[in-house]
């Protein structure tokens, strides 16, 4: 009985109002969970080319990994037994071979001084053993019998 009383009260029929506003809320929801899913994915960030006492140095070396921009790398010397933590800036080798990697002031001068660089992926646990270390383990002694 209370339902025909609101219905006398109340003479529009609202059930179609409340459908629209069903409608429209599932067309909200769903187009925000869809967005969730299939959105683009965040960029990964890039790692800051104006570092604080980095320099960028144009050489030349033999690239054993595949070049990207902005990718961390070892520079390697096995004649002198030095490793060198480098990013690089140029995503291709140029014509000539030369490569531009950014490196730390202070380690710059070593690419300088000695060149066949190699060019590896950053390896944190890379062990050279350099001519030096092994002259070192020589000993000078005679055997007497």
């Amino acid at each position: 009985m209370s339902l025909k009383k609101i219905g006398t009260v109340f003479p529009k029929d609202t059930r179609s109002k409340i459908w629209w506003i069903k409608l429209a809320l599932c067309l909200i929801l769903s187009n925000i969970f869809f967005f969730l899913i299939f959105g683009s994915p965040k960029e990964a960030p890039k790692i800051s080319s104006s570092k604080i006492n980095w320099v960028e140095i144009q050489m030349e070396a033999e690239v054993l990994t595949p070049l990207k921009e902005g990718k961390k790398v070892l520079l390697v010397n096995r004649r002198i037994g030095k490793k060198i933590e480098a990013v690089l800036k140029t995503s291709e080798a140029l014509d000539s071979g030369k490569i531009t990697v950014s490196v730390r002031e202070e380690e710059a001068e070593h690419l300088i001084q000695h060149s066949s660089w190699l060019v590896l992926p950053f390896l944190k646990k890379l062990t050279l053993a350099s001519s030096q270390k092994i002259q070192n383990k020589v000993t000078d002694h005679e055997i007497h019998y």
